[in-house]
């Protein structure tokens, strides 16, 4: 399942919709939008080092 966060923003005159597309861990939301990781910047930090390692990982 992706994450559930959406931002809407413009683009010029055009309304655009931004969807998160991470995998979501909790509640619907992935490591950087769920509320209670998003409190702690360090376990911010820490996900956002696994999330990077994971993809770099991948593409070898």
């Amino acid at each position: 399942m992706k994450c559930r966060f959406t931002a809407t923003y413009y683009d010029g005159l055009e309304r655009k919709v931004f969807r998160c597309e991470n995998d979501a861990i909790e509640d619907g939301y992935c490591i950087f939008h769920h509320p209670d990781c998003r409190e702690d910047s360090n376990k911010i930090i820490d996900n956002f080092k696994r999330y990077k390692f994971k993809k770099l990982s991948k593409k070898n």
